[in-house]
């Protein structure tokens, strides 16, 4: 497997100077490859062994989505990059000093707003060198893979309140239940007594 703009990929062919990759219509639908053309500078990142050290964020490369690149302004040597664009059911994933992949590259977030549905991230020097994001244009397609744990935590917090409704669903019928039971017994006393 390589890592191809953080796209996750099988070699499927190889010789000293091309690779080839077969891509199925969901990785098409959801990442930039599909805007690629014969010599377009990639981001390439062969994937780590289960044994290597990482010492960063986990990224798996399988994305979810693009957005776009709406700004580029420099901050001392460093560049602030602003994505927009991007699809509202990524952005509760997305929060200020968490992280989000951006073309394969894990960055940490400086800055959100999830009604306008952007982020922004800051480059080193070396990194600008070392990436293709900051040689891209404005408006230019980036691929994002937001935080598979905050994903995970997510799920679990949904399931957990799913579960809790029903339970609070069950226990009103019970209560319901119950409190017509009382009710009923309560008025056949009353009714006894008055007799």
């Amino acid at each position: 497997s390589i890592a191809i703009n953080g796209v996750c990929l099988t070699v499927t062919e190889f010789d000293q100077k091309t690779a080839k990759f077969g891509l199925a219509p969901e990785t098409l639908r959801r990442s930039n490859l599909k805007f690629l053309k014969a010599g377009d500078p990639v981001n390439v990142e062969p994937s780590l062994k289960m044994t290597d050290r990482n010492s960063g964020h986990y990224v798996q490369g399988h994305v979810d989505a693009t957005g776009s690149i709406l700004k580029k302004e420099k901050d001392g040597d460093s560049l602030r990059i602003r994505i927009g664009k991007v699809p509202e059911e990524l952005m509760p994933f997305i929060v200020e000093k968490g992280y989000i992949a951006v073309d394969g590259t894990s960055l940490t977030v400086t800055a959100v707003d999830t009604i306008a549905c952007w982020f922004e991230f800051m480059l080193i020097a070396h990194t600008q060198k070392a990436i293709i994001v900051p040689k891209k244009p404005i408006g230019g397609a980036v691929n994002l893979e937001v935080d598979i744990m905050a994903k995970y935590c997510l799920t679990s917090v949904n399931q957990t309140i799913m579960a809790l409704r029903k339970e609070v669903s069950w226990v009103k019928k019970i209560l319901g239940v119950s409190l017509l039971a009382t009710a009923c017994a309560f008025a056949f006393a009353s009714q006894k007594r008055r007799q």
